[in-house]
């Protein structure tokens, strides 16, 4: 499944499940940490913190707008996370 069709076809309740499966196979992954972003453009950089549960959903293309779950600070980002990400 690709990213577009999850963001375009998924209920909440179907992508909270989602996410826990994606916790169950991939535990390695902190996915409830941020995730430091750097992507280096010359003089506009851009530096914050992303969230994994929304890169492996939705994917991660700045040059194209698509920068869903990033955050310039930290603890935004584990706000983010905790407000979008709930655990079940």
């Amino acid at each position: 499944m690709g990213g577009r069709y999850l963001k375009e076809n998924m209920s909440k309740s179907k992508r909270m499940k989602y996410e826990q499966l994606l916790e169950q196979r991939f535990p390695e992954v902190k996915w409830r940490e941020p995730l430091p972003i750097i992507i280096t453009r010359g003089k506009n950089d851009l530096i914050g913190f992303a969230c994994r549960f929304c890169i492996a959903i939705e994917g991660f293309a700045p040059s194209k707008g698509n920068m869903k779950g990033f955050s310039a600070t930290e603890s935004d980002a584990r706000e983010h996370i905790s407000r979008e990400h709930i655990m079940i």
